[in-house]
């Protein structure tokens, strides 16, 4: 009862700040109207040459600024006096009205402010959860008054790119850039819906379900580097000498770093394993097509990318007749294949299997020699015609052909061994002339390409280093694009950033922040003054 009686002694005083709000904002977006108007009109009367670079710089400045104006603009029209004393969070708590406040305003026409209704639960400032009255309304994000559609704008980016060429790549189209750690905030907050909406995206049933695995590592981040990255930043401070100019100090390393020895590495690999599940169906003209397939990838982790291609495999039903699963013949695969689908013909990469025959070949005959590829290209045919012992036979006959001593022959008998231990032990792995006969693949060039997408170009950059949480989300949001979902991510981002949220910063998973800031929405220019970025 006191709080509402409270409530009502300051409505009118909230009622008049809102209103004169209102009127300013009113005022600053006509008059970025009215420059816009009167920048084109100037140029259009003029006599002189129109520089039309120079114009387009111009004026899309003033759009910009424009956009800054009209965004105000709509806050204020959307705060209104606060006459509910509590409000119900996502929690299912509510949660008690404190005061007005003003919270910080990021999207892509700049950086500004706006005042909304502030209501928190807790009593300590560390553990005190706040909401505003506005964001859920409008749909702003919860980290930061970050806009929708700039935080979708970052993750893309980052998919793609480094964050620092993200940001490059912000700073020419958007008022607003993010910083790297901001950017890893972002990619927190958005990338945690990834899974579930990868999970949930539909793969077409057909007669063929093919399914391909590969893996290529990734540099780790190290436990002493990410305690380091993981500790909040240090205020600078500027110090000058009587001259004006900054002091050199020399900074003296109290510890040494030791130098690698033989064997040890600069980086510390992980596996990221991938998978692809497409389906086929049979045309009339005797040829196979279908649609875009469906990836996943881990870090770390070959097992869970089995288990998702298999229950993406259950959702088609009685559809699929045949099962395919294509490998590079690594023996983890082999096993989690006949764990997962032992009904599927298993197949290793034909091309990765004539390496191995290439090898075979070069123990006996010249590098680059007609013999040579008259060779291959005779065991090649064979495989193809599914005469594998008779390969086998081949490859035992020519061994016993390289003599027992003599300079470089230890070396020759020992890859010929290799080869042909390999072909030996996976002789059941080799069905090509049964998949040549029904027309389906015996390459796995798309998982191959898939894996230098998703890894090798994103993840094994120089000077990368990661951890498995961030890597992990974004894969899941790489994998979402390449599995036709990205639509539907974009749409449940909307959909949730008008749920009510708590207000927090945009700071990454693990940072310290220590004592000076807590998790709620408090901004060192928490002031009653709009601080757009352009002006």
């Amino acid at each position: 009862m006191l709080l509402l009686v409270s409530l009502h002694n300051i409505s009118d005083k909230i009622n008049h700040e809102i209103e004169n709000d209102q009127f300013q904002k009113k005022n600053a977006y006509q008059m970025a109207l009215n420059d816009v108007q009167t920048f084109v009109r100037k140029n259009c009367e003029q006599a002189q040459p129109l520089d039309v670079s120079q114009f387009e710089t111009q004026l899309l400045k003033l759009l910009i600024v424009v956009g800054l104006r009209a965004l105000q603009y709509l806050f204020a029209m959307k705060r209104t006096i606060p006459t509910k004393r509590r409000l119900m969070g996502s929690d299912g708590r509510f949660y008690k009205y404190v005061k007005e406040k003003c919270y910080p305003l990021r999207s892509i026409f700049g950086e500004a402010t706006y005042w909304a209704s502030q209501y928190c639960r807790g009593e300590s400032r560390a553990s005190r959860k706040e909401i505003n009255s506005i964001a859920s309304e409008v749909g702003l994000l919860p980290a930061g008054g970050l806009s929708p559609n700039l935080g979708l704008e970052v993750v893309n980016l980052c998919r793609l790119m480094a964050y620092e060429k993200a940001q490059e790549v912000l700073q020419l189209f958007r008022a607003y850039v993010p910083s790297k750690r901001s950017i890893c905030g972002i990619i927190d907050l958005l990338g945690q819906h990834a899974e579930q909406i990868l999970d949930d995206t539909p793969c077409e049933g057909g007669e063929v379900a093919m399914i391909q695995v590969d893996a290529r590592s990734a540099p780790q981040i190290r436990k002493t580097e990410y305690k380091k990255r993981c500790q909040p930043h240090k205020k600078r401070v500027n110090r000058r000498n009587r001259k004006g100019r900054k002091r050199c100090v020399k900074v003296q390393h109290t510890t040494t770093k030791k130098r690698r020895t033989r064997g040890q590495k600069s980086k510390k690999n992980k596996q990221i394993t991938v998978g692809l599940i497409y389906t086929l169906n049979r045309m009339d003209d005797g040829t196979w097509e279908g649609p875009y397939g469906k990836f996943f990838a881990r870090f770390g982790s070959a097992e869970a990318v089995f288990k998702r291609l298999k229950a993406t495999l259950d959702a088609m039903g009685d559809t699929v007749k045949t099962v395919v699963f294509l490998s590079d013949g690594a023996p983890h695969y082999r096993n989690l294949q006949l764990k997962y689908f032992p009904q599927a013909i298993a197949a290793i990469d034909f091309y990765h299997v004539t390496e191995y025959l290439w090898k075979a070949g070069e123990t006996i005959y010249e590098e680059g020699s007609d013999a040579l590829e008259e060779f291959v290209a005779h065991l090649k045919t064979m495989l193809l015609e599914g005469e594998i012992h008779e390969v086998l036979s081949i490859l035992q006959s020519k061994k016993e052909t390289i003599a027992q001593k003599g300079p470089g022959t230890k070396g020759r008998r020992k890859r010929m061994s290799d080869s042909i231990n390999y072909i030996s032990k996976r002789v059941e792995q080799m069905p090509y002339k049964e998949l040549r006969e029904k027309g389906l693949e015996i390459g796995s060039g798309a998982i191959e390409g898939a894996v230098r997408q998703i890894v090798a170009i994103r993840f094994d950059g120089p000077g990368m280093r990661w951890g498995e949480h961030r890597a992990q989300l974004l894969l899941h949001l790489i994998c979402l694009h390449l599995s036709g979902g990205w639509n539907a991510f974009i749409k449940t981002i909307i959909d949730w950033a008008h749920k009510p949220h708590f207000q927090r910063r945009m700071t990454p998973i693990g940072i310290n922040e220590g004592a000076a800031k807590n998790n709620s929405c408090i901004d060192k220019h928490d002031k009653k003054e709009d601080r757009p970025s352009l002006s």
